[in-house]
């Protein structure tokens, strides 16, 4: 049987040394650029390196040095968009006072500046398993516009230690917001951290430091949105990182690596600060009838409750929730987000690396600045901007995903191969969680990695929810994006397959 078109195409680049041998072509189908061109590095390096121009916000921000600061991502993550912070409020026993702080790009970059418009091209920083592609040159994203980070020697990001900080008071005991504001700071003292530090220190420490009291409220944060009707759904993550590459692509040398990454009480405590972050703009918005870039969810397709009974509780209920949902939409009009239990939600907390994120800022500064209803920009070129910059975030995104899904098809190939001398390297253990159209399929999420993957079952219909398999690949094609498990019969003789 010949080979299909596009694979003997590949081959015949490769060999002529157009292409690597594993060249990421979701760059070229999706015409996503790399780098920046010169006069936009240029541009960058600007205001990187020469004295910042006149602060429009200099007069109204508040120096909140005093406190100790908090940002929390991943150990690879160069651009440093948040931090977080808490204090307890003198003769409050109940109430302590959170605060978010947000890098402040708009600081430094106007709007429908070229940096601004090139950003707006982009949608979105896209992150592929060897590394990302910035939507700020790197120099700038990593550098002025991140937070400014006391203890990493690589960032070189002084800035006066500008941010843009929503100070919350918040009930540690039900969740609840006693009072908000919004406005421009300076902070110093911010400490890098890990999800993998914040969980051994809240191990560790006593459970009156500023790590438990952010936790705290954040338990408190997350039942409350529960309460409201929010649907948390927690399932592991597939991390896949892919080293001896780059992001055109990589070669036989490239090293692939999946790891599953369960939901920590490190990654909730943050993801609810964010949250929280996210609906105190949408209040401000709502109350001073500001147009943002407001993000809502509708209400769930749920199933009947014959059918829910069916499905066991822990992975299987959570995978069943999760296909109830339906599409998020975005607006500069308000609307509920019934997934997070919200009335309103605008993202804020990421303005170095989603843009919606930052016309936010653009808008909220304008109105701080102008202390009546106005905004930064009109009505009309924000919902047109917004939406150039969504569909070109969706592309973003949509590539990431095909990457990822082309480097996974490799890994699993890989193993396919060198099972001829190790069949045990292609058996992996997995767990049923979702039936499919098709009787004679399953979904199944293998155990070591929490990669979601259909499989061919022994006998069509012939499976339990819960259950737990052993799965093995057929067939693994990266550059077709075709991977096709099946169920291994397990019986008294081990190597009796059927």
């Amino acid at each position: 049987m010949c080979k299909k078109t596009s694979q003997k195409a590949s081959e015949v680049l490769v060999r002529l040394g157009i292409w690597r041998e594993h060249e990421n072509l979701a760059l070229r189908r999706n015409c996503i650029p790399v780098e920046f061109d010169e006069n936009i590095e240029y541009l960058a390096q600007t205001v990187q390196c020469e004295p910042s121009s006149i602060d429009l916000d200099a007069s109204s921000r508040v120096d909140l040095s005093r406190l100790e600061v908090f940002a929390v991502d991943d150990a690879s993550t160069y651009e440093i968009d948040d931090g977080i912070s808490v204090e307890k409020i003198e003769g409050d026993d109940e109430f302590v006072r959170v605060y978010i702080h947000v890098a402040d790009p708009t600081r430094f970059i106007a709007f429908d500046s070229p940096l601004d418009r090139e950003a707006r091209k982009r949608g979105t920083t896209i992150y592929l398993p060897m590394e990302s592609i910035p939507m700020f040159p790197k120099s700038l994203s990593g550098g002025k516009l991140s937070l400014s980070v006391v203890n990493d020697d690589t960032m070189n990001n002084y800035n006066d230690g500008v941010a843009l900080t929503v100070q919350v008071d918040v009930s540690r005991l039900n969740g609840s917001i006693k009072s908000y504001d919004i406005y421009p700071s300076t902070i110093s003292g911010v400490t890098r951290m890990t999800y993998e530090d914040v969980d051994a220190r809240l191990k560790e420490e006593k459970g009156n430091s500023n790590l438990h009291l952010l936790n705290e409220c954040a338990v408190a944060r997350y039942r409350k949105r529960e309460e409201e009707g929010a649907i948390n759904i927690l399932l592991p993550e597939l991390d896949v990182c892919v080293t001896n590459a780059d992001a055109r692509g990589g070669d036989v040398s490239s090293e692939i690596f999946l790891k599953r990454r369960d939901n920590s009480v490190s990654k909730i405590l943050v993801s609810e600060m964010m949250i929280l972050a996210g609906e105190v703009v949408g209040t401000f918005g709502v109350e001073n009838s500001l147009a943002l870039p407001f993000r809502g969810q509708g209400e769930p397709r749920l199933m009947d409750e014959e059918t829910w009974d069916t499905i066991p509780d822990g992975v299987c209920a959570e995978m069943a929730m999760r296909s109830c949902m339906v599409a998020s939409t975005q607006g500069i009009t308000p609307r509920p987000h019934h997934s997070l239990g919200l009335g309103a939600y605008v993202q804020f907390t990421s303005p170095i690396r989603r843009y919606a994120d930052l016309l936010a800022h653009y808008q909220i500064k304008s109105y701080l600045r102008s202390g009546k209803h106005s905004s930064e920009i009109p009505n009309e070129k924000l919902e047109l901007v917004l939406s150039e910059a969504g569909a070109n975030a969706s592309v973003g995104i949509k590539t990431q995903r095909e990457i990822s899904k082309y480097w996974v098809t490799e890994y699993f190939s890989r193993r396919l191969d060198s099972s001829s001398n190790s069949p045990g390297d292609n058996i992996y253990n997995a767990t049923v969680v979702k039936s499919m159209r098709s009787e004679a399929f399953a979904l199944a999420l293998l155990e070591d990695t929490g990669f979601e993957t259909p499989f061919k079952l022994l006998r069509e219909n012939d499976f339990k929810l819960g259950e737990k398999v052993k799965i093995k690949v057929d067939s693994a094609n990266p550059i077709e994006q075709q991977l096709l498990f099946s169920q291994v019969y397990v019986g008294t003789d081990d190597n009796d397959n059927k």
